[in-house]
């Protein structure tokens, strides 16, 4: 059934982060193909027919985050549902993260803040007002290392490093100069983390090398939406410290963006960290549900610049709503593997084998195990007693966590005062029934010789 989230919040403008974790839930049958479903927040339709599992491409969990500005007079209304076109569909949801930002951090203040609009007629701009909804799509410390929400200058945002989105580099350097004094005159010092601002991507010093490629990174993205590009920089190393030192075209989308960039003459110096905002529009190309937003750069002309080179020190990129729009499609599901690439005969053969023997090896040892367990059960005479309820030993979500002396407690309350309190744990039936959720079919992980092996989850995990 559908459900509401109604939060009271000032006005303004928020990050609202949705937190997934996409597996099987006790009482919902066959989760992965019935947990499909839409939420909106307010009049925004975040996401449609959304499932989890297949956005997490592999990924034990999920994080999708968007901004939208609530009014003086509204709450923020977080509505999940099911869909409509699948029989006994759910939602779910495991986090929800409501963080403020900084009035026109990403949106316009007004016509004089309007972004370029790339690909359009000359001189036409783009406005991002109150009624836009944005979802971040990446977040890049380009050439530096990933930085973790709670080192964000107070706003959480995740920032990954580019490795996996770099597609022509020939080769490119990571410089760094954790010692400069970074200046914010230009931008407000929230904009990014200090560590965005002192470590950078550059071509390198081959000038014959550089004027052959264009440094590149490839985004996938949805197709049928605009998407907003803000490329952050700081010139921070010693040789480059005046305008036309370091001069260079930057393309998005294959669109020309700039002819003549220069980090120092847009910061006014060294150590000043600037940023550069575009809007792009990725069409509709036939079925597909993706295509590429490449960010490409290539030094100027020789006569332009003293270094033939150019720099980029990190990177976010936003799709922007149609409207009060923004989902997307399901990506195609993962092949574990793909058709085509079978191993030869010879390697299935010896796979066959070592998994023939693997089994053996291991209904061997279980028996081995069961026996001796046996026999101590026998020659202690020990009786476990089914207390008859299950109270408290139910089903333990997979992301509770416990204190190891409030585990030992419950353990020691468990076991048979005979036995010293580090050797062994005696479950009830009850406990057990609790943990495999009643011996739910899907908790099976095999079968030894006494019949089905269970995995369950007790004292909170």
């Amino acid at each position: 059934s559908e459900f509401t989230y109604s939060i009271p919040l000032t006005a303004g403008q928020k990050f609202i982060r949705l937190y997934f974790y996409p597996t099987t839930y006790p009482g919902f049958d066959d989760p992965y193909n019935k947990a499909f479903f839409s939420v909106k927040a307010g009049p925004y339709t975040l996401l449609k027919n959304f499932s989890a599992l297949l956005h997490a491409q592999g990924q034990v969990t999920l994080i999708k985050e968007f901004c939208v500005n609530v009014d003086g007079s509204q709450r923020l209304n977080l509505t999940f549902t099911p869909s409509p076109d699948i029989s006994d569909s759910f939602a779910f949801i495991n986090g929800i993260e409501v963080v403020s930002m900084p009035t026109n951090l990403y949106y316009t203040a007004g016509s004089e803040d309007e972004v370029p609009f790339l690909g359009q007629a000359e001189g036409r701009s783009y406005s991002l007002e109150n009624n836009t909804a944005l979802e971040i799509v990446y977040r890049l410390n380009v050439g530096g290392s990933q930085i973790l929400p709670e080192r964000d200058t107070g706003m959480f945002r995740s920032w990954s490093n580019d490795d996996d989105y770099l597609t022509i580099a020939n080769p490119s350097a990571l410089p760094v100069n954790t010692t400069v004094n970074l200046t914010f005159s230009t931008i407000p010092s929230f904009s990014a983390p200090r560590e965005v601002y002192v470590t950078a991507r550059t071509m390198g010093q081959n000038k014959t090398e550089n004027d052959k490629y264009n440094l590149t990174w490839e985004f996938p993205v949805d197709s049928g939406f605009n998407y907003y590009v803000r490329l952050h920089f700081c010139e921070f190393q010693i040789e480059v410290t005046k305008q036309g030192d370091r001069v260079f075209e930057i393309f998005l989308a294959n669109l020309t963006a700039e002819t003549q960039a220069d980090v120092i003459t847009w910061s006014t110096g060294n150590g000043f960290p600037v940023y550069r905002d575009y809007v792009v529009a990725i069409g509709r190309n036939g079925n597909q549900k993706q295509q590429n937003l490449s960010v490409a750069l290539h030094p100027a002309s020789a006569w332009r610049t003293l270094y033939s080179d150019a720099i980029l020190n990190g990177l976010e990129i936003f799709k922007l709503s149609n409207g009060v729009d923004l989902s997307g499609p399901n990506p195609d599901p993962i092949l574990l593997s793909p058709p085509g690439n079978s191993p030869p005969e010879s390697t299935k053969s010896n796979n066959t084998s070592k998994t023939i023997i693997g089994i053996v090896v291991g209904v061997i040892a279980s028996l081995v195990v069961l026996s001796l367990i046996c026999f101590l059960i026998f020659r202690r005479k020990r009786r476990v007693k089914d207390s008859g309820s299950n109270d408290g030993a139910s089903w333990w979500s997979q992301f509770s966590f416990t204190t190891k002396t409030t585990k030992s407690t419950k353990s020691t309350k468990s076991r048979g005062s005979s036995l010293p309190s580090d050797l062994c744990r005696y479950f009830s039936l009850a406990e057990i029934k609790g943990a495999t959720n009643n011996f739910d079919s899907v908790f099976i992980i095999g079968v030894g010789g006494f019949g089905n092996v269970y995995k369950g989850f007790i004292d909170g995990g």
